[in-house]
């Protein structure tokens, strides 16, 4: 398998289980339970590592996706983890994610055709 297409299986992997642990969640309970905002986090930053591990070209063959606020995020997770804003990252889950979702799959759906 074409290393880039690994990396959105592992992406995929990533963003599933931060839909699947929210899911039923709003803001006021995703930001009381404090294991399910820690590995949230955790597994943002994981994709947005991910990104960067992506070949430029793959990435700009595909400027649909937000490769670059995908890993910017990421930056802002790991260098400033106590200065987080929760509303931000429940926003970027709640309307960023299942869309993100769809496009990763369709990525790798279209290069098994």
């Amino acid at each position: 398998m074409d290393r880039n297409l690994a990396i959105i299986e592992k992406m995929l992997r990533y963003a599933e289980k931060v839909m699947r642990y929210t899911e039923g969640y709003d803001y006021t309970k995703f930001v009381e339970n404090q294991p399910i905002v820690e590995a949230c986090v955790f597994n943002i930053s994981q994709l947005g590592e991910l990104t960067r591990n992506m070949d430029k070209e793959y990435k700009d063959a595909h400027p649909d996706l937000p490769w670059h606020n995908i890993y910017n995020l990421r930056n802002r997770i790991v260098h400033d983890y106590e200065g987080i804003r929760l509303d931000v990252v429940w926003q970027v889950i709640y309307y960023h994610f299942p869309e993100l979702y769809k496009q990763l799959e369709a990525l790798l759906q279209g290069s098994r055709l």
